[in-house]
């Protein structure tokens, strides 16, 4: 006797066990000589099988247990751990372009004033510009976008100067009045937009230089506006910035008396902090990363009857949790490809799962029923064979995408993006066929002792099979003698009465059951050695759950040869 399934089990006892005590009881070896016919057949009641229940023929382990509950469903059950590391290194930028120097022009016609006051003169509007911004810098490699980022040591100085040792006789002041700074549009001011505006700044001579404090806030780049600020290829992009700012005002200069030169020297020097460059403390934007989730997910002692190859079923339920820890600000989505296969090769389709975790803690089920946080209808398809393994696999990395401009990443530190998995399949299915292969040998010996006595062509095994087990059990049979030769052309098997009838609502079922085999070439029967089963269960048409109090029993077994027999006494 091999492996023992809740079918091949009872048969086994049924065949062997029947035999034996056949032998012991009815010894048909004795050399006496008369000959007697025993009724219309002759039967051998052997007895029954001892109660299979599930939970002996599903071995409990670390991936197959009854769920929560008594005689819960049987499930597949795993979970583990990932993680990857995304590291954001530091940007900084020069927002603070040469400017350079402006003369204001005064006119070489004016006469002196009226003795009792001065007046103000209006000249031409102040216009200049900078040189270009020269700002190309390196950003991350994981940037593919680039939205915002918040600037750091941000504050930048304007000194605008009147660039004469002394100041000019017959001028009382100069005033630049509406003083404005046009700087690029994805420049934002601490106080909002990209103009800056002041009071008039008032020169005398007293005061011939002035100082202004212009703090910047974050740069702002449009998703249509990509191509203009952001410059390369995945993984080697620049932050490019050649735009000039342009400064404005109107110009008063107040005459006491015959200016003495024709022209007043503005000069302008712009910085930042203590000569320092603006730093990107902070980007929204959309990352491509170099972390993942690939692992595969083994499947340990599944049972014999599931694990054929040519089993196929498709679970009611497939169930996978993923609690994702993603310690970053912005998002980021994830394409996650599951696939289920067997160390022979059998592999599933992928089934592709779209992922969002937000920042924080994630708790997703993803699973084929409604209420699911993700819902994948053809998840059970992973599922048509019990799979030795299945694979959870990024066929792209994790993308970091900020949903707003103020979501942001702080550069300069590695961020660890962690995912745990839990894994729940359980056993119930909609639809399911099971294909399992299992022999009883050792015959030969059981049968000589009947079968050197018995004129008979045929043998019949009748028992009643009791199991609570919500599944039809039929099966096809080979035959061998001892040298593993099929004999089965030698013997007709009628298996038409050998159904096992499906429990249905955890009930008790009763089948009566018959195996016949008919000797069709002379001395078949007596080589008799092994009885291969392909054992079938279907129920393409019903619903179906294993649990671990379900059970099979073959009882009241009789080995039956008909039209009588005829002994030796």
């Amino acid at each position: 006797m091999k492996k023992l399934d809740y079918l091949s089990f009872g048969v086994a006892l049924a065949m062997s066990g029947l035999l034996i005590s056949c032998d012991k009881e009815y010894d048909l070896s004795k050399d006496i000589n008369t000959d007697m016919k025993v009724g219309n057949y002759f039967s051998v009641p052997v007895g029954k099988t001892t109660r299979v229940e599930l939970s002996r023929i599903i071995k409990k382990s670390e991936t197959i247990k009854p769920g929560p509950g008594d005689n819960s469903v049987y499930e597949v059950i795993t979970s583990g751990t990932t993680s990857s590391s995304v590291d954001l290194t530091t940007v900084s930028v020069n927002i603070t372009p040469t400017i350079g120097n402006y003369n204001i022009q005064i006119p070489n016609t004016l006469s002196a004033p009226s003795k009792l006051k001065s007046y103000v003169l209006t000249l031409n509007k102040l216009m200049i510009e900078s040189d270009p911004y020269n700002v190309n810098a390196k950003l991350p490699k994981e940037v593919d976008k680039f939205f915002r980022a918040k600037l750091g040591n941000a504050t930048t100085y304007l000194t605008v100067k009147i660039n004469e040792q002394n100041w000019p006789t017959g001028i009382d002041y100069i005033k630049l009045k509406n003083f404005k700074i046009n700087f690029p549009q994805i420049l934002n001011l601490t106080s909002g937009g990209n103009v800056f505006t002041c009071d008039d700044l008032l020169f005398t001579s007293g005061t011939k230089s002035l100082t202004l404090e212009i703090p910047f806030s974050y740069l702002d780049i449009a998703d249509s506006e990509q191509d203009s600020y952001i410059a390369g290829v995945q993984g080697n992009k620049y932050l490019k910035l050649n735009e000039k700012l342009q400064l404005s005002a109107d110009i008063e200069v107040s005459i006491s008396g015959i200016p003495q030169i024709t022209s007043v020297p503005l000069s302008f020097v712009y910085k930042a902090n203590e000569n320092e460059n603006v730093s990107i403390k902070e980007v929204s934007g959309v990352f491509h990363t170099d972390a993942n989730i690939n692992e595969t997910i083994e499947i340990n002692d599944i049972p014999d009857f599931l694990n054929n190859g040519n089993s196929s079923f498709t679970p009611n339920e497939v169930n996978f949790a993923l609690t994702l820890e993603n310690p970053i600000n912005i998002p980021w989505n994830l394409t996650l490809g599951f696939m289920s296969m067997k160390n022979d090769g059998q592999k599933s389709d992928n089934v592709e799962v779209g992922i969002n975790a937000k920042p924080g803690r994630n708790k997703l089920l993803i699973s084929n029923k409604s209420n699911a946080n993700i819902v994948v209808p053809n998840l059970p398809s992973l599922f048509r064979f019990i799979p030795d393994k299945f694979e959870i696999n990024s066929p792209e990395d994790i993308r970091l995408e900020s949903g707003t401009h103020e979501q942001t990443v702080e550069l300069g530190k590695n961020y660890t993006i962690k995912a745990t998995y839990d894994v729940a399949i359980p056993f119930s299915f909609s639809k399911m066929k099971i294909e399992y292969i299992d022999d009883i040998d050792g015959l030969a010996d059981d049968l000589f002792d009947v079968l050197d006595v018995v004129d008979t062509k045929e043998i019949y095994v009748k028992a009643t099979a009791e199991t609570t087990i919500p599944a039809n059990l039929q099966a096809s049979v080979k035959l061998f003698d001892r040298s593993g030769n099929d004999i089965s052309d030698g013997i007709k098997v009628d298996l038409k009465d050998f159904i096992i009838k499906g429990a249905e609502n955890n009930e008790v079922k009763e089948s009566p059951v018959t195996i016949k085999l008919t000797q069709v070439k002379d001395g078949y029967l007596k080589r008799l050695d092994r009885i291969e089963y392909t054992v079938n269960a279907d129920n393409a048409n019903s619903n179906m759950s294993l649990r671990s109090d379900q059970y099979i029993v073959v009882k009241n077994i009789n080995v039956v040869i008909p039209n009588g027999i005829k002994l030796t006494l």
